[in-house]
């Protein structure tokens, strides 16, 4: 697999929305880091544009560590029935165009106030035939809609991540129980290029 193409499966796994900041990889000790806050993923250093300093970096390159733990990896699971994403009809990507309303700012002014634009929800760009590709944000990409978890060693995890994981070439998967005092698993996977961890989901 190319470097492009390894970047663009990646960035499946950053903060399409900015919440955490992380929409780039971080560039951490020689290593680049995709993550969305839940999920985390390396790959070798690449010459895509990212960051190399981020508030959390010690937090994620922490996660990042534990990925490269002493474990038995196994191949994944099979998944429960899934749904196609209605949003681009299981493609995994959208097309776009610039917003013609806002001009793509995602909101407009009007007199002396400023307005959030209901015609493209406030992106700045609106679904259309012929337009430019992006990964389906309602999707992550994966042109599925997993909605709940599946148990992998008694430890249940989001199916939408997993799917993620599924994507990812050779990629192999090892449940770490949790800490004494925390209910939650992490799920630990390796891939031709590298390695990444999940957060599961609380027990119920």
């Amino acid at each position: 697999m190319d470097e492009m193409k390894l970047h663009k499966l990646l960035m499946r796994f950053a903060d399409d929305d900015n919440s955490q900041g992380f929409h780039r990889p971080l560039e951490i000790d020689g290593s680049l880091y995709y993550t969305n806050g839940k999920i985390i993923v390396t790959a070798p250093l690449m010459d895509v544009d990212r960051d190399n300093a981020h508030s959390l970096a010690d937090k994620v390159k922490k996660y990042g560590d534990v990925a490269n733990g002493n474990c038995g990896f196994n191949n994944l699971p099979e998944f429960p029935d899934f749904s196609w994403c209605a949003r681009c009809n299981g493609h995994g990507a959208v097309e776009f165009k610039e917003c013609e309303d806002c001009d793509g700012r995602g909101w407009f002014e009007h007199g002396n106030h400023d307005y959030d634009c209901k015609n493209c929800e406030e992106t700045g760009r609106v679904v259309v035939e012929g337009g430019e590709k992006f990964p389906c944000s309602h999707c992550r990409g994966t042109g599925i809609i997993n909605v709940g978890s599946t148990r992998i060693d008694g430890f249940p995890f989001g199916l939408v991540y997993l799917s993620l994981i599924k994507m990812l070439p050779g990629a192999r998967v090892c449940v770490v129980p949790p800490e004494a005092g925390d209910d939650v698993a992490t799920l630990l996977f390796r891939y031709d290029h590298g390695v990444g961890a999940l957060r599961g989901r609380r027990c119920d």
